[in-house]
């Protein structure tokens, strides 16, 4: 009976030990998964903060640009900026329906497409019934969103997931501000015809929608991320 005592507390007290470092350990790894998900929730913070700096700057930059522009605006030049944007639209929405892998970027994509589409048929029956003249080859008046709107396409080769995504939805919010800025020049400017008149004031409560569904399912994807490494640490 007595060895059996023994036996007992001698399996106790070389188990102690064990369960201390073990208990140690885990405390260690658990230290360590707090810091990594603080440091990771750092980086994701820091990025929020560096995209919304950008878009505060492309606002300057493009308004600055558009303010140039509309002041020697007429329709052919309007239609001509429009027409260029809902090619890029268009090929960027079909782009997202390929690799885009949420529903809600995917329906944001479709409702793009259509949405463009139409605006591109609008424009070509308005120019013809004016007989409007414009440049089909026309480039966008400033360069600088030209350059950075091919050096993103560029970038996001790279790119795939949620990360792809995440770009899509901000070059998305970025060139719909544009595109509004764009529609709100033309309704300023002298231009005589009441028909694009009338086809830029329908167009921009859509072009407003987009630029809305991007931004809040952009604001969507940070949360996600922000909240994912306290999941797993819990």
């Amino acid at each position: 009976m007595a060895r059996r005592i023994y036996a007992v507390l001698a399996a106790a007290l070389l188990a102690a030990p064990l369960a201390a470092s073990a208990q140690g350990q885990a405390g260690q790894e658990q230290q360590e998964q707090q810091e990594q998900q603080k440091q990771q929730q750092q980086a994701e913070k820091q990025e929020k903060q560096r995209y919304q700096q950008e878009v505060a700057k492309a606002d300057q930059e493009r308004q600055k640009a558009a303010d140039q522009a509309g002041k020697e605006a007429d329709a052919g030049d309007v239609l001509a900026q429009l027409h260029e944007i809902n090619q890029i639209e268009i090929q960027s929405a079909s782009k997202a329906l390929e690799k885009a892998e949420s529903p809600e970027v995917k329906e944001a994509a479709q409702q793009l497409l259509v949405d463009h589409q139409q605006l591109e048929q609008q424009i070509m029956r308005v120019a013809q019934q004016e007989n409007i003249q414009f440049d089909t080859e026309a480039n966008f008046t400033d360069a600088a969103i030209d350059r950075s709107m091919k050096q993103a396409q560029q970038d996001m080769e790279q790119l795939s997931g949620k990360e792809w995504e995440a770009a899509w939805l901000a070059g998305q919010d970025d060139m719909h501000r544009y595109t509004v800025a764009v529609l709100e020049l033309g309704q300023q400017a002298n231009i005589e015809s009441q028909a694009v008149k009338d086809l830029l004031e329908k167009a921009q409560p859509k072009v407003e929608q987009h630029q809305a569904t991007a931004e809040r399912l952009l604001k969507s994807e940070f949360q996600v991320a922000q909240e994912q490494p306290t999941q797993q640490g819990g």
